[in-house]
């Protein structure tokens, strides 16, 4: 299963390089703990499909390829990690001319779960939803620290949809 989703990442990574401009795409590192829940993922934004200036501020809306893995740590220990990956839409709004640029950002983006339990978590559905909200800082255009949180659910697609929210350290680097 994990072969599969690897193999669907580079799929959907190829087939989208036709928008990427250079340095205007990024790999983010993420890492995040709640709970007795750890997140280790990644993801990559490619060239911008919008983009706006207003005053100081720069808006882009990205599409972005992600993939990570939960893993729960509790007394549980049946099912205890969960692999995903997916697509989603990024907006990130940025100061545009200081060498050290605050930045707000949101997303939202479909994901394929590779089982549907996370220890006593009950996923019900391999097909999950991901939104993010995050802020942090560019820095010399091309390096990124931030905050973010996100949630992923079924949006009650089906019963249990206990879904999983997470803070994530956020680390980047455009290219």
């Amino acid at each position: 299963m994990r072969t599969a989703i690897a193999t669907a990442l580079a799929t959907v990574s190829m087939s989208a390089a036709p928008l990427a401009v250079a340095g205007d795409n990024a790999l983010e590192l993420r890492y995040g703990e709640r709970g007795d829940i750890t997140f280790h993922g990644a993801s990559l934004r490619f060239g911008e499909l919008w983009s706006r200036d207003a005053g100081n501020w720069k808006m882009r809306l990205q599409p972005v390829v992600e993939g990570g893995r939960f893993r729960y740590s509790g007394s549980r220990a049946e099912r205890d990690q969960v692999s995903y990956g997916g697509l989603g839409l990024g907006f990130r709004i940025a100061h545009a001319s200081a060498a050290i640029r605050p930045y707000f950002e949101l997303g939202l983006g479909a994901t394929y779960f590779d089982q549907t339990t996370l220890g006593p978590r009950g996923l019900s559905t391999r097909f999950q939803f991901t939104e993010w909200i995050g802020v942090g800082l560019e820095f010399a255009e091309y390096f990124s620290l931030g905050v973010r949180f996100s949630h992923y659910s079924n949006a009650n697609i089906k019963r249990p949809n206990d879904g999983v929210d997470m803070q994530q350290i956020v680390v980047g680097a455009r290219f």
